[in-house]
């Protein structure tokens, strides 16, 4: 379902807002850092344990939303998630987010001495404690910079 042409968008995505609602349909949304694009499923790392993460134990469906600020064009990844905070597929996962955390962070370093710019963080921290959040994705909204939807399913 996730294009070619949106994975690789993904690529230079680091971060992706995540909208959930409670039990009771109270919508929030908030940033999560992008782990990995790997099929049909996007991972996220959450190191807040907050809001987001007690929201998808309550109701798992979620929706993503990414803007190419190149083409103007959104997008929307609506899905269902499910939660890792432990286990062999965690641990994997960790070790993967350290490597992407490490990219990160010298990414940022480098375009910062490019543009001299004076950044106050460049390093990506995450507490030992990380849960992920593994959305499979079961729609895309295209979203054209007049706001016209395109959904593929």
């Amino acid at each position: 379902m996730i294009a070619s042409r949106l994975k690789n968008f993904f690529r230079n995505t680091q971060f992706v807002d995540v909208a959930t609602c409670d039990k009771r349909c109270r919508p929030y949304a908030a940033p999560k850092f992008l782990l990995k694009v790997d099929g049909d499923k996007v991972y996220l790392a959450d190191y807040v344990f907050g809001k987001t993460w007690y929201n998808l134990q309550e109701n798992p469906l979620v929706s993503l939303t990414i803007l190419d600020y190149d083409s103007l064009i959104g997008y929307q990844f609506n899905g269902e998630a499910s939660l890792l905070s432990d286990g062999a597929a965690y641990d994997e996962l960790k070790q993967e987010l350290q490597v992407r955390k490490i990219k990160s962070s010298v990414e940022r370093v480098v375009k910062s001495v490019r543009e001299e710019k004076l950044r106050h963080n460049f390093e990506l921290i995450f507490p030992d404690k990380t849960g992920i959040i593994v959305v499979i994705v079961k729609e895309i909204v295209d979203i054209d910079p007049t706001g016209r939807l395109t959904r593929d399913k």
